[in-house]
């Protein structure tokens, strides 16, 4: 007898069943898997098949126990897949770590090439070392990427070119779309930069193409602009949201789609919610939510105007970035900057070409440096009484990291500042107990500009 109509569809206990009445005793299965027919879903069973006592063979009645495992089996996999995960995170933050290393080398020696006398604006000498700093440039932005996903929080903010960036994916961007669609940039000249992750800014700007080219089915026109905005109360009260009035960097995203019905507008940005379901597709409803989460950790909006039938617009508003952000300028007040300081800078790296080419760059802008490839040798320096004015250290070194030298070397040089480098993410560093707070951190790869930049902030006194 079976108590509860339908409890065994698409079980095939038969063969189980007799084989415990034959031999009269329990038999358990784990993990039967059923594809429901009322929603289309695999389901995940556990069964005790319980023999009634009986001596007489076979036995008449069974009972038998059905646990639905499905929810303790997705969190299992769930979890597993979380571990794996974790462990190609890891992976990547290595790799963009020794890649970081090695880009430094390359763009630094490209940096200083520029600078030769030998090199004229405009040889072909000159255009091929662009090349070579343009190519170099978009492998940091790889590197930049490889960070973002391997680490919990996104890589350091840095002034943004945006319609560089998109320019520089147009080709990416047009094999998104698609034939059938024709993809038109209306970029303004002049469009101050944004202070953003460059890698997080192109998942917005590629999660909003790949959403309306979704919303085109394959056939319309794409329109991807860019302006300035000056942004008013009054915007921010027809809207009905708390903003900060003031510039800023509009990007908008056109299709000429099917548009998005009224009332799912309030939702798009709901994490899971897909309007894609209605027209027979599958969505996993977290394009739009990501974008949405990355454009407030950059201090920005964004709204959607669409109707039924006639397309939609994504406008993005990001505030431009500070003059002094992208400022790479000296501002030590001298023309030659080592004649602000009291002394040399020591630079302390255990990657021999970056030590190497940290040196040059420094040479070339004046200041006069001593070279260390390890914090014993440093330290040793510093022993034997040679004047140091500021210290330059890799974040992550075999001995000790960066901050523990600094701390010992300032029982010898109280006065002593400190700029630190790194090629891992700040969560990374947060791992292996390395604190940023106070700090002030120059990411690798750099470029003289950059690093003249963070030394003048060390020595105005910024982070510790």
């Amino acid at each position: 007898e079976v108590m509860g109509e339908g409890l065994f569809d698409g079980l095939e206990l038969g063969p189980s069943m007799a084989r415990v009445a034959r031999e009269g005793r329990p038999l358990e299965l784990e993990d039967l898997r059923v594809l429901s027919p009322k929603d289309g879903r695999e389901h995940h069973y556990d069964l005790i098949i319980t023999p009634f006592p009986s001596s007489v063979r076979p036995v008449s009645k069974l009972v038998v126990i059905i646990r639905d495992s499905t929810e303790a089996r997705l969190l299992e996999h769930g979890l597993q897949q979380s571990a794996r995960m974790e462990t190609v995170g890891r992976l990547a933050r290595g790799m963009a770590h020794d890649y970081n290393n090695i880009l430094t080398g390359i763009l630094g020696l490209v940096d200083l090439a520029l600078e030769e006398p030998e090199v004229r604006e405009g040889s072909r000498l000159h255009q091929d070392l662009l090349e070579i700093k343009r190519l170099g440039e978009r492998a940091k932005g790889l590197t930049a990427q490889l960070l973002a996903f391997g680490s919990r929080e996104g890589v350091s903010r840095r002034p943004v070119d945006l319609n560089g960036l998109i320019q520089e994916r147009r080709a990416l961007l047009a094999s998104v779309v698609g034939e059938g669609v024709e993809l038109v940039l209306d970029l303004e000249p002049g469009l101050p930069p944004v202070m953003g992750d460059p890698a997080q800014l192109e998942q917005v700007l590629l999660n909003l193409v790949l959403n309306g080219c979704e919303a085109m089915d394959g056939r319309g026109r794409l329109t991807i602009a860019t302006s300035q905005a000056l942004l008013s109360p009054e915007f921010f009260r027809a809207r009905g949201v708390q903003g900060r009035p003031g510039p800023y960097v509009r990007l908008a995203v056109t299709d000429t789609g099917c548009g998005i019905r009224r009332e799912h507008i309030p939702r798009v940005f709901e994490p899971f919610f897909s309007t894609k379901d209605e027209g027979g597709a599958r969505g996993r409803g977290l394009g739009l939510a990501s974008v949405y989460g990355i454009v407030k950790q950059h201090h920005g909006y964004i709204w959607v105007e669409s109707r039924r039938g006639q397309g939609s617009t994504f406008e993005v508003y990001l505030p431009p970035a500070p003059a002094m952000a992208a400022s790479e300028r000296w501002a030590g007040g001298s023309s030659n900057p080592g004649e602000a300081l009291p002394g040399p800078i020591l630079v302390v790296e255990d990657e021999p070409q970056v030590l190497d080419v940290t040196c040059r760059m420094l040479q070339r802008a004046g200041f006069p440096c001593i070279a260390a490839s390890s914090p014993a040798e440093a330290l040793a320096l510093v022993e034997q009484g040679r004047e140091v004015a500021l210290l330059l250290s890799d974040m992550v070194l075999p001995e000790m990291d960066g901050i523990t030298l600094y701390e010992r070397m300032k029982r010898s040089v109280p006065g002593l500042k400190a700029l630190f480098m790194s090629g891992y993410p700040g969560e990374v560093l947060g791992r292996k107990g390395i604190s940023r707070r106070g700090i002030v951190l120059l990411e690798k790869p750099f470029s003289s500009g950059q690093l003249l930049a963070a030394i003048n902030r060390a020595l105005q006194g910024e982070g510790r």
